[in-house]
């Protein structure tokens, strides 16, 4: 909130409860905080609000410093502000300041928000193991619970990795609220000591919580696993958005599987992710 152009006070305000319209439906609550001479940066603790014809009303008190010394005058124990926001951005407005002692007087104020964030732009991803299944001649069911085609069955092991898509920020959020991104793998294998699988083009659409599984395993269909059975397979994992096209490169997988277990080794920011080393 500013007048004259000079900063006044900045709130920090929330509001949540959305309708099956989107329409908020709770009252702002928040803080206030305005630097007093003598007093520095003064904290009022309690706001409250209320909306009427496009305008809202937003009461603040309880400061947490009641004077300001050297002759200075105390902070006000109450206020009232009347914001209008312009449509449709609804990020800046105008309003009226009026303190709630009577002694000081009314004047307009203009609001300006915060720079809104940056839209989230695929970057990166988390990884979540899961628990470890075993397989010993049972029929094999993948993450989603259904059985492996003709019920086929097999010995080894198998994960429903959990992976969450985060955006550019550090360490990174999760992006939410969406079901335009499609996970995109393209595994190839480096060496093995069996027939391992070369995989392309795998696609899975990220949910709105941000995340898709990933079977990982390793299984034999006739008999158990050698016990000196290795793989070493590359997995490159794109994230398209389905409503513009582009395509962002978010990890790069060294995948070791041997007859006791898997590792998965995440190289994407290495020198080297060639995965021969491993």
């Amino acid at each position: 909130m500013t007048i004259s152009g000079q900063p006044l006070a900045t709130w920090m305000l929330s509001q949540s409860n959305q309708d099956n319209f989107g329409l908020l439906q709770s009252q702002p609550t928040g803080t206030v905080q305005a630097s007093l001479a003598g007093c520095g940066t003064v904290t009022w603790r309690n706001v409250t609000g209320s909306m009427s014809n496009g305008s809202f009303s937003l009461t603040a008190s309880n400061p947490d410093q009641t004077s300001c010394g050297g002759g200075n005058p105390a902070p006000l124990s109450s206020f009232v502000d009347t914001v209008t926001l312009s449509a449709p951005a609804c990020t800046s407005g105008g309003g009226t300041h009026t303190p709630q002692d009577g002694s000081r007087r009314v004047f307009q104020t203009s609001w300006q928000g915060r720079s809104p964030a940056p839209a989230p732009v695929p970057s990166k991803l988390k990884l979540e193991m899961g628990n470890k299944t075993q397989w010993s001649g049972q029929v094999i069911t993948g993450c989603d619970g259904k059985p492996a085609p003709g019920n086929a069955t097999g010995y080894g092991y198998s994960y429903c990795a959990i992976y969450t898509l985060l955006d550019q920020s550090n360490p990174g959020k999760p992006i939410l609220n969406t079901t335009k991104y499609i996970a995109h793998e393209d595994t190839t294998v480096v060496k093995s000591t069996y027939n391992a699988q070369q995989i392309a083009g795998v696609e899975q659409r990220v949910s709105r919580d941000g995340k898709w599984v990933d079977f990982v395993a390793l299984i034999r269909g006739s008999g158990p696993i050698a016990a000196d059975a290795k793989s070493v397979t590359r997995q490159v994992i794109t994230i398209k958005d389905s409503n513009n096209g582009m395509s962002y490169m978010v990890r790069i997988n060294c995948i070791v599987k041997t007859a006791a277990d898997v590792t998965i080794n995440d190289v994407t920011t290495s020198s080297d992710n060639s995965c021969t080393s491993f």
